[in-house]
């Protein structure tokens, strides 16, 4: 018997399997879109985890790329979850990368991280190929190695990827990178691979130039640098022009370095100044003395004494004293009320009167560019000789004399700080020692004793430093030269290891500091903020007490100031953690007496190198969004930053590589190698701190050949 045929479902159970179907059919769709959904929000969580306070382990981001699997596959999820799954990798492998510096230091970790980096950024540049990532969490750049390993202080990727770098900032990077450790063979094998790409960027072009100059091909640099001078001399853009005497000058000593006559400057300038006048009116003396053009070198001695009688141009007071160096070395005889005349500041056009230079060691060390002239420890010792023999003269009237024993004091320091850095500390100390007492006079013997020290520190004695300060008339001394004493003696002891005996010294140079800067004069009104010595001295005393001794549990970093325990105990990286100082500009509220925002920063600093390991963590990720504000007190500054990273926390160098990533630029490379060298001194780190020491000393006989000097200064060497 056949079956009966089905039945037709009635109209409500057509009507119920209908909906069934279009529920069926619109959850398949639904589901994946929310497996998006669901995976970027925890992706987007565990990588905001990944800088905030956590154990050592870097969370596994990476493994959120599951919840992306399945849409990736289905048309309609598909382009969703593959720019999400591409961000993902992106973002992980940069994560990784910055947690190899910062989070956990490893050299051996940011080699295999970079790796990565390179690999999704490949993957961004050949899929979606976009410039930004915003989906998982704040907007950043799609992943860049180069830049990444600039913003990281990572050298070595830099250098070991030195030809494969295409922008022209990477390739600037790179190039520092090497002067950084002092590798000049292998800055002048990267110069002459970019150089063959003719770089059309300005800063990347003259860094190249120079690099050569410094090295063999300087037919090469003139050649670029010409260039460079055309072009700033000639072209605006967008209404602005550089100033192009700088480049002159060095175009100048690569041509001497070359073996050909000097380049002429340009004829009919229509966009950049002429500036850097003093400088190459002091280096046109000295290329003419090293070729035996003496008759050149006499109207190069002229052609600084105009510069100095000029009604126009009043020359900033380095300058000043370089180029009445030149004249007193090189030019022809004076009489002493001329040379005095030349020597006064003209104080109401707001000159500053001559001094006698810096009072600290670190500070005898140049700072980066051609800001002033560049004179020869012989020049500036027979400049010294001369303007002491011109006081010393019959009929010299008493204002006059006083004027010229004060040039012949500030020469021979001058005179002294070429020869420390050449590591000639006795000569230095001699020619203190013959023209000190008599120029300078014998109220400024705390002074001399902190220059014969501070010889002896850029020579590389520390200690023979200390032993100089011994017997130094502390009593009769200015405040700032007491201040100065006690601080040097600091930082002396916690160089030699003797910590505690440093701890009490810095305490001590702190309460000098702060009753001098109690008891300070009034600014003058030829002195700029910048130059009161009061702030500066504080500033760095304070800094240097918050690394050698800590203060009372909950208790005040020094009498008077906030207290530490109102400072947030237990900062995060949720905001900055560290008020914004303004180290980098000299004449900002920092420099003057009135220090409100450097007494919150020191007390935060202190907060948080006692935290705990994990909010240690997010503190130094933090510490990056809040660079670029590093204090003149860099030793201490790299001593308390090391404090971020507890023992068997990581590589203390690799950390402080990413510390000093964007402010090393601030300091010339020697005064960033002296730094290195001593914070880990101070630490009792013997290796680092000798690695330093040897780039240190390779930069010193660089810097101070005279015939690259100009060549040196311009790098920031």
């Amino acid at each position: 018997m056949p079956p009966p045929p089905p039945r037709a479902p009635s109209p409500a159970r057509r009507r119920a399997l209908g909906a069934l179907a279009v529920t069926l059919v619109a959850a398949a769709i639904a589901a994946p879109a929310a497996m998006v959904a669901a995976g970027s929000q925890r992706a987007a969580a565990c990588f905001a985890a990944i800088e905030g306070p956590r154990g050592p382990a870097l969370p596994g981001c990476g493994r959120e790329v599951g919840w992306l699997s399945l849409p990736s596959r289905l048309p309609w999820t598909r382009r969703a979850a593959s720019l999400r799954a591409e961000e993902l990798g992106a973002r992980a492998a940069v994560a990784a990368y910055a947690d190899a510096a910062v989070g956990r230091p490893d050299r051996a970790a940011l080699d295999r991280a970079a790796t990565d980096v390179e690999i999704a950024a490949n993957v961004v540049a050949s899929g979606s190929q976009r410039l930004r990532l915003e989906d998982l969490g704040p907007v950043v750049g799609a992943p860049h190695l180069g830049r990444e390993a600039a913003r990281l202080g990572d050298r070595g990727t830099l250098l070991g990827r030195a030809d494969r770098w295409g922008d022209w900032y990477v390739r600037l990077h790179a190039l520092r990178a090497a002067l950084t450790e002092a590798d000049i063979s292998r800055a002048v094998a990267i110069a002459e691979r970019y150089a063959g790409f003719d770089p059309r960027d300005e800063d990347l072009r003259t860094a190249v130039a120079a690099v050569l100059c410094l090295g063999g091909d300087a037919k090469r640099g003139v050649e670029l640098l010409t260039l460079t001078q055309e072009d700033r001399a000639t072209r605006r853009y967008a209404g602005m022009a550089r100033n192009w005497g700088d480049v002159h000058a060095l175009r100048v000593a690569c041509a001497a370095r070359a073996g050909a006559a000097p380049p002429p400057s340009p004829e009919s300038p229509q966009a950049g100044d002429d500036d850097a006048v003093e400088v190459r009116a002091a280096q046109e003396v000295r290329v003419a003395e090293a070729e035996g053009d003496v008759e050149r070198a006499r109207r190069g001695a002229e052609a600084a004494r105009a510069l100095l009688a000029s009604s126009t141009r009043a020359p900033a007071p380095a300058s000043r004293l370089g180029l009445l160096a030149v004249l007193l070395a090189y030019g022809a005889p004076i009489d002493a009320a001329r040379a005095a005349a030349l020597s006064r500041a003209r104080v109401d056009e707001g000159e500053s009167r001559l001094a006698t230079g810096p009072l600290l060691a670190a500070d005898w060390l140049p700072a980066p560019g051609l800001a002033r002239p560049v004179v020869a420890a012989p020049a500036l010792a027979r400049a010294a000789e001369r303007a002491a023999e011109l006081a010393g003269g019959a009929g010299v009237t008493a204002d006059d004399r006083a004027e010229l024993s004060a040039a012949a004091g500030a020469l021979a320091f001058e005179a002294a700080r070429e020869l420390a850095a050449t590591g000639d500390a006795p000569a230095a100390i001699a020619i203190l020692d013959r023209l000190g007492p008599g120029a300078v006079g014998a109220q400024r013997g705390v002074e001399l004793a902190l220059a014969r020290s501070s010889a002896w520190v850029v020579a590389g004695d520390p200690a023979r430093a200390l032993d100089a300060l011994d017997g130094a008339p502390l009593e009769s001394a200015a405040p700032a030269a007491r201040a100065a004493t006690a601080l040097q003696r600091a930082e002396l002891l916690a160089s030699l290891g003797r910590r505690g005996e440093a701890a009490r010294a810095a305490v001590i140079a702190d309460e000098v500091a702060e009753a001098a800067g109690a008891t300070a004069p009034p600014e003058r009104p030829d002195e700029p903020p910048a130059l009161h010595p009061f702030p500066v001295l504080d500033a760095r005393a304070r800094w240097t007490r918050l690394a050698l001794a800590r203060p009372p549990e909950g208790g005040p970093l020094r009498p008077g100031a906030a207290p530490a325990a109102a400072a947030p105990p237990r900062p995060t990286s949720a905001g900055s953690p560290w008020p914004w100082v303004g180290f980098a500009n000299a004449a900002t509220p920092w420099a003057r007496l009135d220090q409100g925002a450097l007494s919150v920063a020191l007390a935060r600093w202190d907060a948080a190198r006692a935290a705990p390991p994990d909010e240690r963590r997010a503190l130094r990720y933090a510490a990056l969004q809040r660079r670029g504000d590093a204090p003149p007190a860099l030793i201490a500054y790299l001593s308390v930053g090391a404090e971020l990273l507890g023992p068997g926390e990581g590589d203390v160098e690799a950390w402080l590589d990413a510390l000093l990533a964007f402010d090393a630029r601030r300091f010339s490379y020697r005064q960033h190698a002296f730094a290195r060298a001593e914070a880990a001194r101070w630490r009792g780190d013997a290796e680092a701190a000798a690695l330093w020491r040897g780039r240190y000393e390779a930069l010193r006989v660089l810097a101070t050949d005279p015939r690259r000097a100009e060549i040196a200064r311009y790098l920031g060497i």
